[in-house]
């Protein structure tokens, strides 16, 4: 699958109602805890872009920081991407 295909199944998840679940989801690609965190007290959209990246098998930035991802990968034309 691709990064995308498991952000899709992150819609609709709220770090108010759905804590635990999304705290297991990241832990499963969590590397010595680095995306290990509490989404209600944790800004936790860097750590859900690890998790697609590393479950997809990248490396991801390990970073919980979203500035982390502006050297990420290589740059895609719009037309390229697939639906």
């Amino acid at each position: 699958m691709r990064p995308i295909d498991y952000m899709k199944a992150m819609i609709g998840l709220s770090e108010k109602t759905d804590t635990q679940k999304i705290r297991s989801i990241l832990k499963t690609q969590a590397v010595n805890g680095d995306i290990d965190i509490n989404p209600a007290t944790t800004s936790w959209c860097s750590a859900s872009m690890n998790y697609c990246q590393r479950a997809a098998g990248n490396k991801g930035t390990g970073s919980l920081l979203a500035n982390s991802w502006k050297t990420y990968g290589q740059a895609v034309k719009p037309e390229d991407i697939e639906e």
